[in-house]
């Protein structure tokens, strides 16, 4: 299913992409507590989890990454009137079968080669994302709990990115209130293009796996060698390895 992303961008096809996996289903059943990434479970973000696949099953051309157990699919199946477009839970995600062939390069090179005003939505260690993706803006948030704090405001930021005749790509690395963000951005710009990578990024742009996968950053930056900008490692990145080892991935320790 990535090849039908990459296609999606290639050809400038209108899409959203959102992943619902095990903590939007703790969310959306009220479970008390965090996700892996210190993210807080609250009703307000449950409820905006259900109003987003309820939309998503309602929306042409929308699609949502199924998680692999058959639980979650099983309960958001159930909320909603519509269809879900249930695709690859990995289809943006650097995961161990990432080397086996070009399918996350050619999607990483169609997004980079994207002529339309891009926007990433991230944490600040995700900057060099910008660069690779040449990404006009890069609207930071926090490490978590930004949808309860401060989500209108984020809304606002990205919707005032986009001016005239722009038509969106915006791509968020944000944790579980990107579903709701993206949701409300498609709203507004049926004609954008909406990519929830989520974690993707973690791992090329701060040198910190934050999942737990079994290749080495080294084999990351060989596999992308041909996109990544001259100055990737360059020693102003410097502070962003150091402050990933304190600030992602800490379920891992």
């Amino acid at each position: 299913m990535t090849e039908m992303i990459t296609d999606f961008i290639n050809k400038d096809i209108p899409f959203l992409f959102v992943k619902f996996g095990d903590g939007e289903y703790n969310a959306a059943n009220r479970v008390k507590g965090n996700n892996c990434d210190n993210d807080s479970y609250t009703e307000r973000l449950g409820d905006g989890i259900l109003q987003a696949i309820q939309y998503t099953s309602l929306t042409p051309n929308a699609y949502c990454g199924c998680w692999h157990t058959g639980t979650v699919p099983d309960f958001f199946n159930s909320v909603v009137s519509g269809k879900i477009n249930w695709v690859d839970y990995h289809i943006c995600i650097l995961d161990n079968h990432t080397f086996e062939n070009q399918k996350k390069f050619l999607l990483f090179q169609a997004i980079q080669q994207s002529k339309r005003k891009k926007v990433l939505i991230g944490n600040e260690l995700l900057g060099k994302a910008k660069t690779l993706f040449h990404m006009d803006e890069h609207i930071v948030v926090p490490y978590n709990n930004w949808f309860s704090t401060d989500f209108d405001n984020i809304l606002k930021k990205t919707t005032e990115c986009y001016k005239d005749d722009d038509i969106p790509f915006v791509i968020t690395c944000a944790g579980m209130g990107s579903k709701v963000l993206l949701m409300e951005l498609h709203k507004l710009f049926p004609k954008g293009i909406f990519l929830d990578i989520g974690s993707g990024l973690d791992y090329v742009c701060t040198k910190k796996c934050s999942r737990g996968w079994s290749y080495s950053y080294e084999q990351l930056e060989a596999y992308f060698r041909d996109l990544l900008p001259s100055n990737w490692n360059d020693e102003q990145f410097e502070w962003i390895y150091q402050k990933a080892k304190t600030h992602i991935g800490l379920h891992l320790q």
